[in-house]
């Protein structure tokens, strides 16, 4: 590829050329090269879609560029010099596309598909040569691109990522502040992984040993800026040089470190992947770490490598997210830890406090932390979330896990390359084509919850709630009392664990007492001398002599124990010693086992076992509930499915154990401590059941907020709270989208314009293709936005504001701005034509202008006899069938002599239909395409000057044609039926084909030119009749006299943005 690489600048510029070849003749294009340039032939086997073989493909002589001159006919070479296979571009950009929509396709499997199409057998080495044009083809592509933003002035360091997400990050002028001002969420995915290619050797034995690396090192870079580079990431490591230096000056704020929540040893928090030694042998990549915006557009991507889903990856992109954005929420599986992670690191700690971040755990997972985690974590509790459960990544990543299959054994480069395409893709044709339906069903869902308020007053009423503030101050109360159950007192502490050392000194003491009597309260030396004795006060018979060693083994036996546990009764003695030091009891104050202060320290042991068995049984439903919800996930695979069956088979007889023990601790504390059935089991989905179980030092059952009915009330209060912040989000983010929709086309259409008339249509055309990647789903758009105005409970607005992008706004049309110098340019300028043409004796319609109106007239003839030839021959009332379905005097005969008489409005459609269908124009057409002026037209309309002035007529017809073309049925008028709209298109398309009458009555002033400039071109009028002058200019002789000086001149001008609007209308083809 490095030979490639040196030739990239003329493969892109192949690439541009023959993409222009293929827009101006079609998919069948073939390139010719220049006349009178000698050529030579050359034999190269080209493998297309539906066809493979050898083709002849001219090459310039003297022209040593191979790869270029093959990419400038549409083909891709597999090797820079010496090319004799090759794929055409259109092959390898529907394998582009195809792998885009299906990540599990491979190289291998479309290639057997283009066999079987071709009727020949696979080879081996066609893959390897279609790997090789298939990255000099996305080579070339990501050149074109980088071109293109350059082109735009969008080359800057992070533009892609501050103009990622137009919903989030595109601000308008006059839009109320967001707190905070956008979302997003990060999460690590262990699908993408990527394994290590190693060389293997036999030992002597016949072994396989695995060696070191043997990949070849690639210094390609990867595509776009999404990823984040390795040694970026590793500068966050808890172990960098950078970090150790850092730390030796920091102090953490200490307000900004939270209390202990008990997430960080509780059983029920989502744990983190650890590798295992093997695992990190195999793999180098173990995954990928990703941040997406609210509405799932990727932010910033990372590897995971060799190790699992450390802090080092959420760290970096945090901090390069408060670089580059600012201020923002994170949505993280343990935000509860990784929010003080972030303010306790030295290199994230200070940009975190200057532009302001904080974290909550998802909606998902925050049902596996405790409900005093929820409390201060839950996104439904915490101001500014909306209704957003910053989950959307897990629904991301089951669609990016096709991408392993085609990964897994991929080198680093390809499967960087293949994840940034996915995700690139994925942004433009997944998640911003669908923005405006998932602001859509976020809007409705608001407005659902918003609907319930009614129940909330209900219960208020019946619990005599005056003020909805009462809520918050549950909340507040449940968070304290379950602050003072998530420890015990230091006191409490030390009674339970004295009981429970004492009671086993006492039952130490027993078992010592159970020992021979000999043994008891004798040191060794004293024992040994008691055994001898008692061995020496029996004689020994012969006989006995033989029980001699199984009596020493049953007393060394016995020594053993002894010693045993005179060593734990000494241990015990001195731990209930110091406790008694502790608990200030003086020699002989020790608790017996009948006193008071032991039956209450057994009563707070009793309690302990209740929560622990109580933690146990809440860690197994946790577990159970995961499970279940991943094996109707998306992605879920078969096997995958069985594994986890399995896993909840087998985990369900340890859930019965977990209830066995929690009912006997249950029915140890006695009344006031439910037994729990199988069922009610089962029925538990959420934390807070368990924890109105823990029944602590103070009885909570009687505070309001423990209630059956409280906390399904005071969760409806915040519901109701987060549903006014969504609709106040979703109305900002839908003005912005609008305006980002109506100001990024005008921007685009304005930039490919200037490159065209700098004479570089090749690139102009790649501007379009990047502007039709978004602009194709404008219209779509738009019909959602509509159906979104038409919803019940709606507040916001979808018309276009003013956004706050200058270089945008540089080129936005501002009607009615014209100075005073522009408008005498244009008189002056109009006025000079007119005078010319007069002197030449003229009336601008010469030679060159007669070839123009054959080309019209032609086009008018062909468009009247298809009309003639659709219309039932029953309407037929004149010559002409058109003129007779407008109520026009028919003059047409030839082609050469085309004029008709011009009707007003009335006599096409009635105006009632014809303005409603005009301000369907401007809803659906105007935003995406502002071809006129819009307050000048409407006065003009208001004023019937369609009556008058036969150019405004045809201009109007124009308007009413594009939009029954482009609006969709269902907000056309009800009396305007199909072939009615179609109709009433065509009449339009031969008014504005045919050239206009001349011979008005009166000569235009300049202020009426100018006006008639505005009407047509708004604020670029200069730059239309610059072009208009250089394209029109007259040639003596072949000018004639026109009626009127400046009616040729102003015609022209007023007619341009009528044939652009013919242009995009269908009816025109």
């Amino acid at each position: 590829m490095r030979r490639f690489e040196a030739q990239i600048g003329p493969i892109a510029d192949g690439m541009e050329s023959w993409d222009h070849l293929v827009e101006q003749e079609g998919p069948d294009a073939v390139y010719l090269p220049p006349e009178g340039v000698p050529i030579h032939l050359k034999r190269v086997y080209v493998v297309d879609i539906f066809q493979e073989g050898f083709r002849e493909v001219p090459f310039l002589v003297g022209d040593d560029r191979v790869a270029p001159t093959l990419v400038k006919q549409g083909l891709i070479p597999c090797t820079p010099v010496y090319a004799t296979v090759a794929f055409t571009t259109r092959t390898l950009t529907a394998f582009h596309a195809m792998k885009m929509r299906c990540p599990r396709l491979g190289k291998q499997a479309f290639l057997r598909s283009l066999n079987d199409i071709h009727g020949i057998a696979p080879r081996p080495y066609m893959q390897v040569q279609f790997s090789v044009a298939y990255d000099v083809y996305l080579r070339a592509r990501e050149e074109i691109r980088i071109r293109v933003a350059r082109d735009l002035g969008r080359d800057s360091l992070n533009w892609r990522l501050k103009n990622a997400c137009p919903a989030c990050l595109y601000k308008v002028q006059g839009q109320p502040e967001l707190n905070p001002p956008f979302l997003c969420t990060h999460d690590g995915n262990s699908s993408l992984k990527r394994v290590e290619s190693r060389h293997v050797r036999y030992s002597e034995n016949g072994e396989k040993v695995v060696g070191g690396c043997n990949e070849v090192p690639d210094d390609r870079k990867t595509p776009q800026d999404y990823y984040l580079e390795p040694e970026v990431v590793n500068r966050f490591a808890k172990d960098s040089p950078e970090v150790a230096e850092a730390m030796r000056d920091f102090q953490p704020d200490p307000n900004r470190v939270k209390p202990d929540q008990g997430c960080g040893e509780g059983p029920t928090v989502p744990s983190q992947e650890n590798l295992t030694d093997k695992a990190r042998g195999i793999f180098k990549e173990t995954g990928l770490f990703a941040s997406f915006c609210r509405h799932s557009v990727t932010l910033v991507l990372v590897d995971m490598i060799e190790s699992g889903e450390s802090a080092k990856y959420g760290l970096s992109i945090t901090c390069h997210l408060l670089a580059v954005l600012g201020k923002h929420v994170l949505g993280y599986d343990i935000g509860c830890k990784f929010e003080q992670w972030v303010y306790e690191h030295p290199l994230v700690c200070k940009l975190a406090e200057e532009k302001g971040f904080s974290a909550v755990v998802g909606a998902f997972h925050i049902t596996g932390h405790l409900r005093q985690c929820q409390l201060r974590n839950m996104p439904l509790y915490r101001d500014g979330m909306g209704l957003e459960a910053v989950e959307n990544a897990e629904n991301i990543f089951s669609k990016s896990n096709a991408l392993a299959g085609t990964t897994r054994h991929a080198s680093a480069f390809h499967r960087r390359q293949d994840i940034v395409n996915y995700f690139s893709h994925s942004d433009n044709f997944d998640a911003l084509a669908n923005i405006v339906s998932l602001i859509h069903n976020k809007y409705r869902r608001a407005l659902e919850v918003l609907s319930k308020e009614e129940d909330l007053l209900d219960y208020m009423n019946t619990n005599n709630i005056t003020e909805r503030s009462v809520f918050e101050q549950w909340l507040v109360d449940e968070e304290a009392a379950l602050q003072k159950l998530s420890k015990e007192p230091l006191e409490e502490t030390l009674q339970m664990e004295y009981v429970r050392k004492l009671g086993d000194y006492y039952a130490c003491q027993v078992s010592d007492k159970l020992l021979p009597a000999f043994f008891t309260g004798l040191g060794i030396g004293a024992k040994l001398e008691a055994l001898v004795e008692s061995i020496g006060q029996e004689p020994i018979p012969g006989g006995r002599a033989r029980d001699f060693p199984a009596r020493m083994a049953k007393w060394n036996k016995q020594n053993a124990e002894r010693r045993r546990t005179e060593n734990k009764l000494e241990r015990l003695a001195t731990a209930v010693e110091a406790m008694e030091e502790q608990l200030n009891l003086r020699t002989g104050q020790r608790w017996k086992r009948n006193s008071q202060e032991w039956k209450a320290a057994e009563a707070l042991l009793r309690k302990r076992r209740f929560q622990r068995a109580l933690d146990r049984l809440q860690y197994c439903v946790v577990s159970r509930l995961l499970q279940l919800s991943k094996t109707h996930m998306v992605g879920t695979s078969y096997h995958m499915r069985q594994h986890i069956a399995k896993a909840i088979s087998s985990g369900a007889n340890a859930l019965q154990n977990a209830l066995s023990e929690y009912n006997s601790a249950a029915d140890e504390l006695g009344e006031g401590h439910p037994q729990l059935t199988w069922e009610e089991i089962l029925e538990m989905g959420v934390l807070e059941d368990f924890d109105l179980l823990r029944l602590g030092r103070e009885d909570i059952r009687d505070a309001a907020w423990a209630q059956p009915g409280a906390r399904v009330a005071m969760d409806l209060h915040f519901r109701l709270l987060r549903a006014q912040e969504e609709i106040i989000r979703c109305n900002v983010e839908i003005k912005q989208f609008a305006t980002w929709m109506k100001e990024e086309r005008e921007f685009l259409v304005y930039q490919e314009r200037r490159v065209a008339s700098e004479g570089r249509h090749a690139r102009a055309l790649q501007i379009r293709k990047h502007r039709m990647l978004q602009g194709r789903f404008f219209a779509i758009h738009r019909e959602r936005l509509e159906k979104l105005r038409n919803m019940e409970g709606f507040t916001g607005d979808i018309e276009p504001g003013v956004g706050v992008c200058e270089i945008r706004r540089s080129v936005r049309e501002a009607p009615g701005t014209l100075d005073a110098d522009q408008e005498a340019e244009i008189v002056q300028a109009m006025q000079q034509v007119a005078l010319e043409e007069e002197q030449d004796g003229g009336d601008g319609t010469g030679a060159q202008d007669d070839e123009g109106h054959e080309e019209e007239e032609e086009y008018a003839y062909f468009a009247h006899a298809a009309l003639m030839a659709w219309m039932d021959e029953e309407q037929v009332q004149a010559p002409c069938k058109a003129c007779a379905a407008g109520g026009w005097e028919c003059v047409y005969q030839t082609p050469g002599n085309a004029r008709k008489s011009a009707p007003s409005l009335e006599l096409i459609s009635d105006r009632a239909t014809l303005l409603e269908v005009v301000a369907l124009f401007f809803k659906f057409v105007y935003p995406t395409a502002p071809c006129v002026h819009k307050p000048t037209f409407m006065a003009a309309l208001d004023n019937r000057d369609d009556r008058r002035d036969p150019m405004f007529l045809s201009l109007v017809l124009s308007v009413v044609a594009c939009a029954l073309v482009h609006t969709p049925s269902t907000f056309l008028p009800a009396n305007l039926d199909k072939s009615a709209a179609r109709a009433l298109a065509e009449v339009r398309f031969i008014q504005a084909a045919l050239t206009p009458a001349v011979g008005t009555a009166g000569e235009l002033e300049g202020a009426d030119l100018v006006a008639i400039t505005r009407l047509c071109v708004g604020q670029r009028a200069a730059m239309h009749w610059k072009r208009f002058q250089s394209a029109r200019a007259p040639r003596p002789g072949q000018l004639r006299r026109p009626t009127s000086p400046f009616i040729d001149a102003s015609s022209r001008i007023r007619r341009q943005p009528n044939y652009q609007i013919a242009d995009a209308s269908l009816c025109c083809r």
